[in-house]
């Protein structure tokens, strides 16, 4: 059985789990600002926001543009929507504000309260062209909203569905919304909100999801699940104290408590 690596391994690789080995080549390091948000475009560029200055590094580690971000508050998340959008959510303000490819404010930033929306911890980016997933502490609401017309409809209550001690991440790929739950492991859920699988999975810390893929990080490697057969491979970490991780088809981003490492990775059969 194979699984296909789309999230690490480049030119839609199939790895098979005979093989052991990646290379993993650092391609650059700097400096993590504690409690800072952080995210990767499409383009394997970062984006961080320390010291309230959005900032976007590319893949070699050269900064391509800076933009104070002071007045918006602090980021609590960063989501890039497309090529073109990037959403920077500030929890304390329960505020969207969005921003360009070149870190400009494009517009005005949404204040959620004006949509009846109060308590929002969790955000992510959906397939849907131009849309984000909100999760309302209220009960759990899981809401989707359209950045264009600023719609939101209410699409699940997860504390209903759920017996959950926590949110801590939510995800969607390929019209699969994954929720995480650090203490019970990941629930996945159809487009129209019908419950598919629990992946009990201890001692996990972070997720993503890639293609037909769970990625997981956990005791310093990374577990690789195929969500159709639950088969999984794990993978060591270049180095110690990961505490989150970011990816797209061509870079792995790693961030320590005090560093985020950029590398790339070639399978070694």
């Amino acid at each position: 059985m194979r699984i296909f690596l789309s999230l690490l391994f480049f030119n839609s690789f199939f790895v098979s789990f005979s093989q052991e080995e990646l290379s993993w080549k650092q391609n650059y390091s700097i400096d993590y600002i504690a409690n800072s948000a952080w995210g990767i475009d499409a383009q394997g560029s970062l984006i961080t926001s320390g010291k309230g200055v959005l900032t976007k590094i590319d893949s070699t580690g050269t900064v391509k543009f800076k933009q104070s971000i002071i007045h918006i508050g602090k980021a609590s998340e960063i989501e890039p929507i497309n090529s073109m959008k990037i959403i920077v959510f500030c929890e304390n303000q329960q505020t969207f504000c969005s921003f360009d490819n070149t870190l400009t404010l494009t517009e005005n930033c949404l204040d959620l309260a004006n949509f009846g929306v109060q308590t929002v911890s969790n955000i992510a980016v959906s397939s849907l062209s131009d849309r984000i997933w909100i999760l309302d502490q209220v009960n759990y609401r899981l809401l989707l909203m359209n950045l264009q017309t600023n719609y939101i409809v209410e699409t699940g209550n997860l504390k209903g569905m759920l017996s959950l001690n926590q949110i801590d991440e939510l995800k969607e790929m390929n019209n699969v919304f994954y929720v995480f739950d650090a203490t019970k492991g990941i629930y996945s859920f159809d487009i129209y909100g019908s419950l598919m699988k629990h992946y009990e999975i201890k001692d996990a810390t972070k997720f993503d999801a890639f293609g037909e893929n769970l990625i997981v990080l956990r005791n310093n490697v990374l577990q690789v699940i195929d969500t159709e057969t639950s088969l999984s491979k794990e993978y060591t970490l270049p180095i110690e104290g990961v505490l989150d991780f970011k990816m797209n088809s061509q870079y792995v981003y790693l961030q320590t408590v005090d560093k985020i490492f950029c590398f790339s990775i070639n399978v070694e059969n």
